[in-house]
């Protein structure tokens, strides 16, 4: 039986393989080119983010969503979602680097943002695959059997 702990790379690596839409060529790959058929609320969200430069200025996806006046129908909830959606799946065809925090979203203003905003990722991937080691280890102390990543008996 594999070892119960298990290090940020196979939780990330674990997250990859869940998520249907990376397995897509890797948008970092020699000649990326823009989605086609970009979201028609795209161009106006980016409008909005490129005018919060740096983490003092960010601005968080419900009001993105109103100062792009995008999906008035919508509820709170959902105009959150939708935003971070486009964000998260487009962030390779904004022209500047998209960053997020606590308190909103904002482009990159500094190296040492950017060095930030890194560390601040791997510190939870760090967090979360230790809080995974103790669920599995207690779960197994609990007479839980683990059968493979995501199963248990």
């Amino acid at each position: 039986m594999k070892s119960v702990a298990t290090t940020g790379l196979e939780l990330f690596e674990w997250g990859v393989a869940q998520n249907r839409e990376l397995r897509a060529p890797h948008p970092h790959a020699p000649g990326h080119k823009p989605a086609e058929g970009l979201p028609p609320e795209f161009h106006a969200i980016a409008d909005v983010l490129r005018h919060h430069q740096g983490a003092s200025h960010s601005i968080n996806a419900y009001d993105i969503a109103i100062a792009a006046n995008v999906w008035p129908q919508a509820s709170r909830e959902s105009r959150r979602c939708k935003v971070r959606e486009i964000i998260r799946s487009h962030m390779m065809d904004f022209k500047f680097l998209v960053l997020g925090c606590t308190t909103g979203y904002y482009t990159a203003d500094s190296p040492d943002e950017i060095a930030h905003y890194e560390r601040s990722i791997c510190s939870r991937i760090r967090e979360m695959s230790i809080r995974l080691r103790d669920v599995r280890r207690k779960a197994s102390e609990q007479g839980f059997t683990r059968i493979e990543r995501g199963h248990w008996t």
